[in-house]
Formats: C-alpha cells, sequence, structure tokens
C-alpha cells in the first residue's frame, strides 16, 4: 500500500475518533456552565437572606404542652448569621422559678435540595436531633420533620418522630414549635410539645 494512502488512512481515522469523542464530552463552554452552576448552589441565597433578618437580641417565652395550665418559661435569646451568612443560629435560656432550660436552634436552607433543615439541642439531654422541610406557599410558615433513634422508643417496637414548624413572617416576632408525632396509631397525631416565642428587645433594654 502507498505509503501517502496509509497517512490519509491514520488521518481519517484520527479524525472520525475525535468526533465520537467530542460527541460524548460536553464542550468547554459546557463544562464551565455546569461548574458555574455548581459554584452558585454553594452560596447563600435568598432564604438565607431572610435569615439574617432575625439576627440579634430576643425575649423568649417558653411555653410547655398545648394548655394553659403550666406557667411559660421566660428568658433571653440571641441570634446571629454563622459560616459566612449560611446558617442562623440562636441560642437561648429561660426559666420560671426552680425550672431552668437552655438550648439552641440552628437553622439553614440546603440549596441542593431546595429545603430548610434545622438542628436542634438543648439541656433536655446530651444529643441533637435534626429536621428539614419546605415553607407553605399560602401560609409561609416552615414545617420540617424529623426522627431520632430514641433507644426507648425502638424498645417499645415505636420510632420518634417530630416536626418544628417555623413563623419567619414577622421579622421582630418569631415562632417554633415542637411538635409530637404518635406513631403508635395509623392516624400519626400530631400534637405540641413546645412553643417558643421570640421578640426583639429594644436598644435601650439590659440584658
Amino acid at each position: 500500500m502507498p505509503l501517502h494512502f496509509v497517512i490519509l488512512l491514520i488521518a481519517l481515522t484520527i479524525c472520525n475518533l475525535s468526533t465520537a469523542e467530542a460527541a460524548k464530552t460536553p464542550s468547554a463552554i459546557e463544562e464551565a456552565t455546569d461548574r458555574a452552576a455548581l459554584m452558585e448552589l454553594t452560596r447563600p441565597g435568598p432564604e438565607h437572606a431572610r435569615l439574617k433578618a432575625f439576627s440579634g437580641k430576643w425575649k423568649v417565652k417558653l411555653s410547655i404542652g398545648s394548655s394553659n395550665n403550666t406557667p411559660p418559661l421566660q428568658g433571653v435569646a440571641n441570634a446571629y448569621m454563622t459560616m459566612e451568612d449560611r446558617f442562623l443560629w440562636i441560642g437561648y435560656q429561660a426559666k420560671y422559678q426552680t425550672r431552668a432550660f437552655k438550648g439552641s436552634f440552628t437553622i439553614g436552607f440546603d440549596r441542593r435540595h431546595q429545603h430548610y433543615v434545622l438542628i436542634a439541642m438543648d439541656t433536655s439531654g446530651t444529643y441533637f436531633v435534626t429536621s428539614k422541610g419546605e415553607a407553605d406557599p399560602d401560609s409561609g410558615l416552615i414545617k420540617l420533620y424529623g426522627q431520632d433513634d430514641d433507644p426507648y422508643m425502638e424498645s417499645l417496637g415505636y420510632t420518634k418522630e417530630f416536626a418544628h414548624v417555623l413563623d419567619l413572617t414577622n421579622p421582630d416576632h418569631f415562632s417554633i414549635l415542637v411538635i409530637f408525632v404518635d406513631t403508635r396509631t395509623p392516624e400519626r397525631r400530631e400534637s405540641t410539645g413546645m412553643t417558643f416565642e421570640f421578640t426583639r428587645r429594644s436598644t435601650t433594654e439590659k440584658n
């Protein structure tokens, strides 16, 4: 076979392979666009700006249960954005007579999955719980569901499930409800366990 024909055949083969590879591989521009989109999701978004509006010092009222039979605990809270404006941290302490309660909520928004996330911990235990959920487009309330692998509940054959309901419609007054889910029956009845009401403190109020 003539040498020039061999060279032509090799050139055509390389050309065909390059065309096939190009069909499988995204262009450099497409790759750059995907990378830019992924990088954008790592940055705070409008939901985080909404959370930031609740930074500051607060008065807190903590009610136990759904009835008014027990006097609420009263106290103070401090809230600020952390992790470069990605999470709102709320630390609180409240008491009534000899009862005292301390804890924190960390609230964020996962832009990958488009839902809110919450981490809660307090002095009632040595563990933390998490929940996640979305905002209701009509009421604006955010309801987040979670589970906890509680050994006692598991020994009884049940799962421990709960929800947090956030009312963030007013930047000077917000609330967090802790709801317990009764997993013992198919109805899965929900009942209020605790209600946190936060009211923004004026600049003239002392600590």
